[in-house]
């Protein structure tokens, strides 16, 4: 099933136990707003170090990595709510 939502498709996945509660664990200590966003974070990271990679980046990959992210996450609204939520709870 998919839905449009903002600038988002919902899409269903599985996900075995394991991951699913690693990730509740996450939201439940405020870390991430929900699920999805746990899943939206590792996939665009996972997705920026397969394309650093496979393009023959290895070296300073994590820099790149770290500027690569921050473009990709910045490029949603959720991502900028999220990386705003982070500043917040670093400054206090």
């Amino acid at each position: 099933m998919e839905q449009t939502k903002r600038r988002t498709k919902v899409q269903s996945v599985a996900l075995n136990e394991y991951l699913l509660e690693r990730a509740g664990v996450l939201v439940d200590s405020g870390k991430f707003g929900s699920i999805s966003d746990v899943i939206v974070t590792a996939l665009t990271e996972f997705l920026v170090k397969y394309d650093a990679i496979k393009i023959g980046k290895n070296q300073n990959i994590e820099a790149s990595f770290a500027e690569e992210f921050l473009k990709e996450i910045i490029q949603t609204e959720e991502g900028k709510k999220l990386l705003a939520s982070i500043c917040k709870s670093k400054s206090q």
